[in-house]
């Protein structure tokens, strides 16, 4: 996460999902092959990927904090070691039931994940998620809800095309398909449905 947190996400989201990956040495044509990567990432910090919030690539687990017993963590390592032991772990691999395991299907949304999508929300982000705690309002401009985000338009800091982006990101969306809703003024801003109920911003 930081400043170019999205830039980084979208990377990731890409490397995640790629059916193909390109392989090109020097003075050589490039070569496709069939991208069977897959990732692990490992971090000692909250938020260190950040995640959408509609993310359907990530699970996120996170382990115990209390440090493993020692006897036991000798155990362990002697026991992976041994050829008993390797026996013992390829003969549970071999027989684990996975019938219900969908490979394409959304991974499972944990407490750790939904705590990764709030530690790498943005300062704007996590004002979007607590927005109907301000308005009640169902549909509303980007320069209307920055007003409300930040009321001292001396002190801004952010502009209309950052809450624009930030509302995307949390899943809200321009109503009639992105393209300007005309007014009796003859003015055409670009409207988002902010409704509470999801399905009634789809019905916006």
């Amino acid at each position: 996460t930081g400043n170019d947190s999205h830039s980084y996400a979208a990377k990731l989201r890409e490397m995640v999902t790629r059916p193909y990956v390109f392989v090109e040495h020097k003075g050589i044509d490039a070569t496709r092959l069939t991208d069977c990567t897959n990732y692990l990432l490992f971090s000692n910090k909250p938020g260190s990927v950040k995640l959408d919030v509609q993310d359907r690539r990530y699970f996120v687990w996170e382990t115990p904090r209390e440090k493993l017993d020692t006897a036991k963590g000798t155990a362990i390592s002697r026991a992976m070691k041994s050829e008993a032991g390797m026996q013992a772990l390829m003969h549970y691999f071999l027989n684990v039931d996975t019938s219900d395991f969908e490979p394409k299907g959304a991974p499972p949304v944990t407490q750790s994940k939904l705590a990764m999508i709030s530690d790498g929300l943005s300062e704007v982000e996590r004002w979007i998620a607590s927005m109907h705690e301000h308005t009640d309002w169902e549909l509303a401009t980007a320069e209307e809800l920055l007003k409300l985000f930040e009321p001292d338009e001396t002190r801004r800091k952010l502009r209309a095309n950052g809450m624009t982006r930030a509302l995307k990101s949390m899943s809200y969306y321009q109503v009639n398909r992105g393209m300007g809703v005309r007014l009796t003024n003859g003015q055409q801003p670009h409207v988002f449905a902010i409704a509470a109920s999801a399905s009634r911003r789809e019905e916006l």
